[in-house]
């Protein structure tokens, strides 16, 4: 256990870099950067609809403008 804490980002980093690998030779460069494109996505418009919900404004509220 001592180990893993003193290199701690440099193991997760490998797993990390492992399973992208793993990723683009299953599927396929260009789809593996759709994946990523994707999440990035999905990660943007959830941190701006919480950014919405802690200013007080829903979603709904969006929509019926």
């Amino acid at each position: 256990m001592d180990y893993f804490e003193k290199n701690r980002y440099p193991i997760i980093g490998g797993i990390v870099g492992a399973l992208i690998a793993v990723c683009i030779f299953t599927i396929g460069f260009w789809k593996m950067i759709l994946v990523l494109f994707l999440i990035g996505l999905g990660i943007y418009i959830g941190l701006f609809l919480k950014q919405l919900s802690s200013r007080g404004t829903s979603y709904s509220s969006l929509q019926s403008q």
